[in-house]
Order: structure tokens, then C-alpha cells, then sequence
């Protein structure tokens, strides 16, 4: 009889299992939510308690790595706009036909970040005149205008200014067209 009750007992401790894990499985959704959410704060405590013990430490590793990103992105920023803006020169240059027996000839124009349009003159004989830059979109409307006074002695070299409006949209411009002033410069506001 020894082995019948050890197999009672088996049984009867089997069908206590059984109870329990089904018992477990119908808890009402409320029972399952107050439970899981009971884990959550248990966690969220744990989280906070090693927060107080290295939160500074930690912040601060974090901090430097943000810092760091941010850093990366601005210089790789800068690298993308220099790189458009930061002496662009492969623009189309048109020049008037009455440059030509004023012994004036261009052989180089770039513009800065600054909007200002560089253009390097090569100038024959005194001149003491006004010129126009036009700076024309991929369509040649143009979208922006400098005049500049100038004064050369013969056989002058050197690059002429040409600021353009603040508004003007420098990222449009696909070529420049230089031309003889028929009036002095306008006063910029």
C-alpha cells in the first residue's frame, strides 16, 4: 500500500499545480495590469536607485557623446556649405563686346559666403568708369546686380568686388554677365 499513496500524493500535488498555474492564467485584465504594472515600478525604482548611485557619471559621459555628435554635424555642415558657396568659380561668364577695345579682359570670377562676386580684371589702359555685374539664373533672368566704380592705371591686375544684395538667392546663380555702367553706383541701403 506504500505505492498507493505515494501515487496519491503525486497526483493530488499535481492537480494542486495545475490549479495554480490555470488560476494564474484567468486573472482579469485588471489583475494582469495591476501586475505588470507592479514589475514596471519595481523597475523603474531599480532604474532610479542606480541613477542616484552613477546618474552624475553617466550624464555626464552622455553629455560629452551628444556634445561630440553635435560638433560632427556642425563641422559637416560647414564642410557642404563651403563647398557651394566658398569660392564657387564654375559659373558661365558673359562679357560686353566693349570691354574688348578698352583693353579690359576677365579671366577668373568667384563668388565668397559672404555673397560678394570676385572677379579678377586684366585692364590695358587707364580706365576710370563704372561696371555692372548681373548675376543671371540657369533660365538668364536675372536675379541679382552689382555696379562698382572703378579707377585703373594702365596695365593693372587685380580682382574688383562686387557685392550682390543680401537677398539675392547666390544658390540660383548659373552665370554672370559684365558690362559698362551707363550711370555711377547705386547706394546700397
Amino acid at each position: 500500500m506504500g505505492n498507493w499513496k505515494r501515487m496519491m500524493l503525486m497526483v493530488g500535488l499535481l492537480i494542486m499545480i495545475w490549479t495554480t498555474v490555470e488560476g494564474c492564467r484567468r486573472r482579469t485584465p485588471e489583475e494582469r495590469g495591476r501586475a505588470t504594472t507592479d514589475e514596471n515600478m519595481a523597475e523603474l525604482k531599480g532604474t532610479g536607485d542606480s541613477l542616484q548611485k552613477n546618474g552624475r557619471a553617466t550624464g555626464r559621459s552622455v553629455g560629452r557623446g551628444i556634445g561630440e555628435t553635435l560638433v560632427g554635424i556642425q563641422e559637416g555642415m560647414e564642410e557642404t556649405a563651403s563647398n557651394i558657396y566658398a569660392a564657387k568659380d564654375n559659373f558661365k561668364v558673359r562679357v560686353s563686346p566693349e570691354f574688348a577695345p578698352l583693353g579690359i579682359n576677365i579671366t577668373r570670377v568667384q563668388m565668397t559666403r559672404a555673397g560678394v562676386v570676385n572677379a579678377y580684371l586684366n585692364v590695358a589702359q587707364p580706365f576710370n568708369r563704372s561696371l555692372r555685374l548681373r548675376a543671371l539664373d540657369k533660365n538668364n533672368l536675372e536675379i541679382g546686380r552689382s555696379t562698382v566704380a572703378v579707377k585703373f592705371p594702365a596695365d593693372y591686375a587685380g580682382y574688383v568686388d562686387f557685392p550682390l544684395d543680401s537677398r539675392t538667392p547666390t544658390g540660383l546663380i548659373a552665370s554672370f554677365s559684365f558690362e559698362l555702367a551707363a550711370s555711377t553706383p547705386t547706394v546700397r541701403k
